[in-house]
């Protein structure tokens, strides 16, 4: 009776829920053939699959599924506007912001990291599978050389919370030639271990010609650690540092340094130095 019964039993057909889960087919498709060809005890072997065909269920319907959520693609990521012979002093931009996700896409906040840089948003929500443009200008009046900056998005997209946008451009030196890179011809020299040490950069407004720096004249007792002549390649700095021994017990002084240079539009450049001593740290 029991081998009459066995083989008109038939493992029930798999539910639509599982005909996804090829793992569980494929197991249950080896439970209904050991258990019709009589390869193990007919009371135990049946109880078995019926357990692990009922955890592998539970464990299937217990899995979340992978929820929808939006995804921001960006383009261009950088917007570049090159090398500009001129500077008209604003240049406009557009970033394609994209939902490559399956939910929407809601960008929170926009936010340019200087007041030169504007911005309009074209959508604050995107659809899955839409796009809206970040349209802005940059304001350039006031730059010169190379300038970067950024926009920040806050958005919805799980994997990219913070989105960071940069603008990049080359601006033409209002001033040719070598020049003192921060614009100032004090330069501050510190003693400290009984030497003092100030730090000049030099930089290359010229965008085609090197230039050089060809003499230094310094105070007396003062040495510079460059080999002259020096040369600077267009648009690039350059670092001397200048030492001397600091025995006297002047808090501050100010003295004079030239530098002289093979470039017609600046020959000379006047500048200064202005020493400060540092603190000793007590117990020293």
């Amino acid at each position: 009776m029991w081998a009459r019964r066995k083989t008109e039993l038939a493992w029930p057909a798999i539910p639509e829920w599982m005909v996804g889960c090829d793992k569980i087919r494929q197991v249950l498709s080896m439970l209904t053939t050991r258990y019709l060809s009589g390869d193990a005890s007919h009371s135990v072997f049946s109880v078995r699959c019926l357990l692990l065909a009922g955890l592998l269920a539970a464990a299937w319907l217990l899995t979340p599924a992978a929820a929808a959520a939006p995804k921001l693609a960006v383009f261009p990521p950088v917007f570049e506007f090159g090398v500009q012979d001129t500077n008209r002093g604003s240049y406009s931009y557009v970033f394609l912001l994209r939902n490559e996700g399956d939910a929407k896409l809601t960008i929170k906040t926009v936010r340019a990291s200087c007041g030169c840089t504007t911005t309009a948003l074209g959508a604050q929500e995107i659809e899955a599978g839409k796009e809206t443009e970040l349209r802005g200008e940059l304001r350039t009046a006031s730059f010169e050389g190379e300038i970067r900056k950024s926009i920040s998005l806050e958005t919805s997209d799980p994997a990219r919370p913070l989105c960071r946008l940069e603008l990049t451009i080359s601006l033409p030196r209002r001033t040719p030639g070598l020049r003192f890179a921060s614009g100032n011809p004090r330069h501050l020299a510190t003693v400290s271990g009984g030497v003092c040490t100030a730090t000049i950069t030099l930089e290359n407004g010229d965008p085609k010609t090197t230039a050089h720096a060809t003499a230094l004249e310094l105070p007396p007792g003062w040495t510079c650690d460059a080999k002259l002549p020096l040369a600077v390649a267009p648009g690039q700095k350059t670092v001397l540092v200048l030492t001397r021994p600091e025995k006297d017990a002047i808090t501050t002084r100010e003295q004079s340094i030239l530098v002289k240079t093979d470039h017609p539009a600046t020959p000379e450049l006047r500048g200064s130095l202005f020493t400060i001593r540092l603190p000793v740290a007590a117990g020293r």
